[in-house]
């Protein structure tokens, strides 16, 4: 599974799971400490892990969308 989060909010990260686009909410304590709004967390295992190469990829693809709105 593949999240990505939204928000994090007190102790809980409000994140979004990439391919439903379901919106789940996770302990903090059970995340990586380097954790950020927009980073993407892989779950395999029982583990979550930070998945630093799929987040740079989903910020270019959302730079591009916006550079073409101004575009416009």
């Amino acid at each position: 599974m593949r999240y990505i989060i939204d928000r994090i909010e007190e102790r809980i990260a409000i994140c979004e799971e990439s391919t439903t686009n379901k919106m789940i909410k996770i302990d903090v304590s059970l995340l990586p400490d380097d954790i950020h709004d927009g980073a993407v967390l892989d779950y395999k295992d029982g583990k979550y892990t930070l998945n630093i190469e799929e987040e740079k990829i989903l910020r270019e693809k959302i730079s591009n969308r916006l550079n073409n709105i101004k575009d416009q």
